[in-house]
């Protein structure tokens, strides 16, 4: 049996974006918010977490679904 093997250009940025995710929000779970010092760490990094996010949104915005908008516009309707 062949095995195709298919590129994914979002495979480890999107494995990261998830691990941080799931780490954010445990943290978020264990974080006293009534203790300004943790609450203010928490915060840092939901703000991090929420920036990342975003950059990597507007990166497949205007660089990779640019690239495909002629060929494949299909694509770029499945993944919106």
């Amino acid at each position: 049996m062949n095995h195709l093997t298919r590129y994914n250009p979002f495979h480890q940025i999107h494995q990261g974006l998830r691990a941080l995710l799931y780490h954010c929000s445990l943290q978020v779970q264990h974080t006293n918010f009534a203790d300004e010092e943790q609450a203010s760490i928490t915060i840092a990094q939901l703000k991090e977490l929420i920036w990342l996010f975003d950059g990597h949104a507007h990166t497949e915005d205007t660089k990779v679904f640019s690239l495909l908008a002629d060929k494949a516009p299909e694509v770029i309707a499945d993944f919106e």
